[in-house]
């Protein structure tokens, strides 16, 4: 009977210790957007928390919070900020879609970016324009077509000046499609101009689906953080081609 016993008991302590092993392993890994005022959803640079392996780091803007190791213990997440401080976030809620978080009293709600996905997004053709600015910003037209012909034309403080033809990859184009799809396009406020006034102009029009067309104009360090991957493969693949 004492055997038995001591075999039941130590079941129960091997699941209770699985149990805790499992909770402090929650996973939080991915994007998550902060919830704001529905009016000013899209506006402020202070849009969420990405986690990645072992780190956290703000997402959209790494001036609110650089990139940090951070550790899970039961219901709190701890980190550092910049200077090496110990900081701490308290998990009210977790859920796939949903995560609500405490700091200092203060309650913030986030939901998970995987439902900005929207894989009926079809890029048809991209158009990247950029000007003015306060120094040599490369001033220059680039149009990506969806069988990968790409015309680009160089005005000023780019490398060629002038109009070239050339040809992107299929894998480059698959991935511009792929942001493309988590470019929550069809929400984003394209009425208002992500700009500052010392910023490098910069304007981005996308045809999709057929029929449908959406500009965002600002300046590049400024434009819209779902958009921010995607230009910046546009400028990498002019970069890699001598062209900027």
């Amino acid at each position: 009977m004492r055997k038995n016993t001591l075999v039941v008991l130590v079941i129960l302590s091997l699941y209770a210790c699985a149990t805790n092993k499992n909770e402090d392993k929650v996973s939080l890994e991915g994007d998550w957007v902060l919830i704001q005022d529905t009016t000013k959803i899209f506006s402020g640079s202070d849009v969420g928390l990405r986690f990645a392996g072992d780190t956290i780091s703000s997402l959209g803007n790494p001036v609110f919070l650089p990139q940090s190791p951070y550790r899970l213990k039961q219901d709190t997440i701890f980190f550092k900020d910049i200077n090496g401080a110990e900081l701490s976030y308290y998990i009210l809620n977790h859920t796939p879609d949903s995560l609500i978080l405490s700091r200092n009293g203060h309650t913030e709600n986030y939901y998970n970016r995987q439902l900005e996905y929207n894989p009926d997004l079809e890029l048809d053709s991209t158009i990247l324009k950029t000007g003015w600015c306060f120094g040599e910003c490369p001033n220059f037209t680039m149009v990506v077509h969806q069988d990968g012909t790409v015309h680009f034309e160089g005005f000023e403080h780019t490398k060629v000046v002038g109009k070239k033809e050339l040809k992107m990859e299929k894998e480059s184009l698959d991935k511009l499609d792929s942001l493309f799809k988590w470019s929550y396009i069809d929400h984003l406020d394209t009425t208002r101009n992500y700009g500052a006034i010392d910023g490098w102009s910069t304007y981005i029009t996308f045809h999709y689906n057929e029929r449908n067309t959406a500009k965002v104009n600002g300046t590049m360090m400024e434009m819209p953080f779902r958009l921010s991957e995607l230009i910046a493969e546009l400028t990498n693949f002019l970069q890699a081609n001598e062209l900027i």
